[in-house]
C-alpha cells in the first residue's frame, strides 16, 4: 500500500489480474474524517483481495464500513466486490454496468458476440475462443448491497471533500469518473492511461462506442459541429448523440460529452429541456419514427459544445492502472490516444480501399497488425481478440461517418471505402 495523495488522504493498493498477460490495477482506498470509500477493489483473486484486506486493516478501517465506487464494471476492477464486502455495503455504480452485468444480460452478450465475429471472418473456434476473452465474469447481485446509481452532475461525498460524477461510455458504456473539486484528486478509471491505449467495448445494443469515447475527450476527430435543442427556461438535460438504448424502463441516448438523457419511456421532452444530440440524423432515430424522445426533427437545434469540458477541471488524476499525473498530462494523453485510434481508423479505410470486397478478419490482419497470416495464426488469441474488437468498433465509427460501407456476401461481411 502507497500513499498517493494527501488531503484527502488516498492510498493505493495494486491488485494482480491477468487477461492479455499480467498486470495490476489500481484500488484507491479514500479516507477523511471518518468516511472510507473504495474506488474499484479490482479482481477477484486471493493475492489482491488479501492486499486489500491488509490495507483497511492497517489503516484501521473495518470492512462494514467502507463505501465503494466502481469506475467500471470490468472484472480488474470490480470483480472481487461481491467478495470482498459484506451485505448492505453501500456501492455507488452506474446503473448501465449493474444491469449489463447479469448472468442473463452476460450470456446474450457473449452469443451476440459470436455472431458478430463471424460476419467479421473468423472460424467457429475463432468467434468462440474471441467470445472467451470478451466475456466479464463480473456480477453484482441484485439485493446483496446498498446500491447507490449514479448519473451525470450527481456528487459523491467523502467527509469534507465532494467528487463531482461524469458519466464517459466508450471504453465501456458504464464508465464514471470521479472529478475531485477544490485540489482533491480525480479517479478515472481507464478513460485515459499510460502503457497502453484502452480499448473501447463493442456494446449489446449498437452503440457507435468509439465515436462515444472521442467525443467524452473531447476529441471527436470530425469536425463536426455539436448541435443542442434549446428550450425555453433554460433548465439543462444532458443527453448525446449515437444509438439509442431501452434499459429500466428509460430511452437513453450516449454520446456528446459521454453524456446520457434519461427519459421515462413514452415521454416527450419538455418546452424546459435542452436536448444534445449531436448530428441529427439516423443515427438517433428510433424505432417508432421519432427522433429522440418525442423530439422531431423541425424543433429548435443551435450549435452546442462542451464535449470533454470535464478534463478542464481536473488537477491531479488518479488512473486504473499506472501512476497519477497531472491535468495537463492528461489531456495531452487524451489526444495521442485518440490520434492513434484515428490513425488505425485511417489505415482500415486504405486497406479497404485497396483490397475492395476485404472481409473483417482479414481487415483487422492487415491495418492493425500488419502481419501476414501465418503470424496471425501463431498470435495468441487474446492479442487477435483485441485486433477483431478494435476493427469492430472501428467499422461501425467509419460508416457512420461515410467513409466505409459493408455488403454481406454468403454470411459474412465485405468491406469497401466510400
Amino acid at each position: 500500500m502507497d500513499k498517493v495523495f494527501s488531503n484527502p488522504d488516498v492510498y493505493c493498493v495494486r491488485v494482480p489480474f491477468v487477461n492479455l498477460g499480467s498486470g495490476e490495477s489500481n484500488c484507491y482506498i479514500v479516507r477523511d474524517g471518518g468516511d472510507c470509500l473504495v474506488v474499484d477493489p479490482g479482481a477477484a483473486n486471493e493475492v489482491g483481495m488479501r492486499r486489500v484486506r491488509n490495507a483497511l486493516f492497517e489503516l484501521g478501517v473495518p470492512l462494514g464500513e467502507c463505501k465503494v465506487f466502481l469506475t467500471h464494471t470490468h472484472f480488474d476492477h470490480a470483480e472481487s466486490t461481491r467478495v470482498l464486502f459484506p451485505e448492505g455495503t453501500c456501492v455507488y455504480v452506474s446503473e448501465v454496468g449493474f444491469e449489463e452485468r447479469s448472468p442473463i444480460r452476460a450470456e446474450a452478450a457473449r452469443e451476440l458476440f459470436v455472431r458478430r465475429m463471424l460476419k467479421m471472418g473468423a472460424t467457429l473456434a475463432d468467434a468462440e475462443e474471441y467470445s472467451r476473452n470478451d466475456y466479464e465474469p463480473t456480477f453484482l447481485p441484485a439485493g446483496a448491497f446498498d446500491y447507490r446509481f449514479v448519473r451525470e452532475g450527481d456528487e459523491v461525498h467523502v467527509g469534507r471533500f465532494a467528487f463531482d460524477v461524469v458519466e464517459v461510455p466508450g471504453h465501456t458504456l458504464d464508465l464514471v469518473c470521479l472529478v475531485g473539486r477544490d485540489g482533491a484528486p480525480s479517479f478515472t478509471g481507464d478513460e485515459v492511461i499510460f502503457g497502453t491505449t484502452p480499448s473501447v467495448d463493442a456494446p449489446f445494443d449498437g452503440e457507435d462506442a468509439l465515436a462515444l469515447y472521442m467525443e467524452g475527450l473531447g476529441l471527436s476527430g470530425d469536425g463536426s459541429q455539436r448541435l443542442a435543442l434549446w428550450r425555453s427556461d433554460g433548465k439543462r438535460v444532458f443527453g448525446a448523440s449515437g444509438m439509442q438504448s431501452e434499459r429500466f424502463g428509460e430511452k437513453r441516448f450516449f454520446g456528446s460529452g459521454g453524456r446520457q438523457l434519461h427519459v421515462p419511456r413514452g415521454a416527450r421532452v419538455q418546452e424546459s429541456d435542452e436536448l444534445q444530440l449531436g448530428r441529427v440524423d439516423a443515427r438517433v432515430q428510433m424505432a417508432d419514427g421519432a427522433v429522440g424522445a418525442g423530439v422531431h426533427e423541425h424543433d429548435d437545434y443551435r450549435p452546442h459544445g462542451d464535449d470533454g469540458e470535464w478534463l478542464q477541471h481536473v488537477h491531479w488524476t488518479l488512473p486504473g492502472h499506472g501512476e497519477g499525473f497531472g491535468g495537463q498530462t492528461l489531456r495531452s494523453r487524451a489526444a495521442d490516444i485518440v490520434s492513434r485510434k484515428l490513425r488505425h481508423c485511417d489505415r482500415m479505410v486504405a486497406t479497404a480501399r485497396e483490397c475492395p470486397g476485404i472481409g473483417g478478419e482479414e481487415l483487422a490482419r492487415r491495418s492493425l497488425t500488419q502481419k501476414d497470416e501465418a503470424a496471425w495464426r501463431a498470435a495468441p488469441s487474446i492479442s487477435r481478440y483485441y485486433s477483431m474488437l478494435e476493427a469492430f468498433v472501428g467499422v461501425r465509427y467509419l460508416e457512420n461517418q461515410g467513409k466505409l460501407r459493408r455488403e454481406e456476401v454468403d454470411g459474412t461481411w465485405r468491406f469497401y471505402a466510400c
